[in-house]
């Protein structure tokens, strides 16, 4: 039971601290990406589209072999992966070659909804183009970045598990789009309730930085799920050893404390 406990406590505790970590990197990223997706957009030209996807290749995971996808995307299942770190004695196997890992997907869409390139590490670079000029569908459980917001993460079931994260397209030089800090009973500044208020009292409503569109970024949970798994199995293996060694250190005192009664017997018996 102890041990149930403290697995339960460590899968919480490390579990908690990697989301933080894994979805601040994938703000970054998309806030990055936004800024770069900035001019091709402000522009029409011919080469829009294909600027666009070039910048959102460089951001999903590429390298590495089946494998890797396989251990990011595919293979979640926490009991499984416990048991495979056990057997490698904790070791994580190496994944050479990886770039952006555990990027799953992104995705640029313009104010109208509608995506103007989409790049998916579990897809080959042929079918990207089956999305753009398709409307962008979220996620289950996610949706769409509100007018005024500066970024916003859900997490989604699809996929086994990701965090899909959201910034704005901003032109540079028009300001950022500024958090909206919720008011009692959670109404967020600049939502619909804030805009009406406004009215009412006659002053104007809340107006943010002109948007061109706005980044989709999905990162897999699978990076959160193996390195639990592995803390775990580590956990384990420690608890293990430390049985091991106690029952040998206890096997060793009872033979020392029982020899001279030993020795006693004998010379009895004798």
């Amino acid at each position: 039971a102890l041990m149930t406990g403290l697995v339960l406590v460590v899968r919480s505790e490390i579990s908690s601290t990697l989301e933080k970590q894994l979805t601040a990197r994938g703000l970054a990223m998309a806030r990055n990406l936004a800024f770069s997706a900035v001019e091709p957009m402000s522009v029409a030209s011919a080469d829009r589209q294909l600027n666009l996807l070039l910048l959102v290749s460089a951001y999903v995971q590429a390298g590495g072999d089946e494998e890797a996808k396989k251990r990011l995307f595919e293979r979640n299942d926490v009991l499984e992966q416990v048991v495979a770190y056990a057997q490698r004695l904790g070791q994580d196997l190496p994944l050479e070659g990886v770039q952006n890992e555990g990027v799953l997907s992104v995705t640029i869409v313009n104010p109208a909804g509608t995506v103007d390139a989409f790049a998916d590490a579990t897809v080959e670079q042929a079918g990207w183009l089956d999305k753009t000029g398709q409307p962008y569908a979220p996620p289950r459980n996610t949706g769409l970045l509100a007018p005024g917001e500066d970024a916003r993460i859900w997490a989604s079931p699809d996929r086994n598990g990701m965090f899909v994260i959201a910034a704005p397209v901003v032109p540079r030089g028009g300001g950022s789009a500024t958090p909206a800090p919720a008011t009692e009973g959670g109404v967020p500044s600049g939502s619909p309730e804030e805009v009406s208020g406004a009215r009412e009292r006659g002053g104007p409503p809340p107006k943010g930085p002109e948007v061109l569109g706005t980044v989709y970024l999905a990162m897999s949970q699978g990076l959160v799920v193996r390195a639990v798994a592995r803390a775990i199995a580590i956990l384990l293996l420690v608890a293990v050893a430390v049985l091991v060694v106690g029952s040998l250190l206890a096997i060793l005192i009872a033979a020392f404390l029982t020899g001279p009664i030993r020795r006693l017997q004998t010379a009895v018996q004798a």
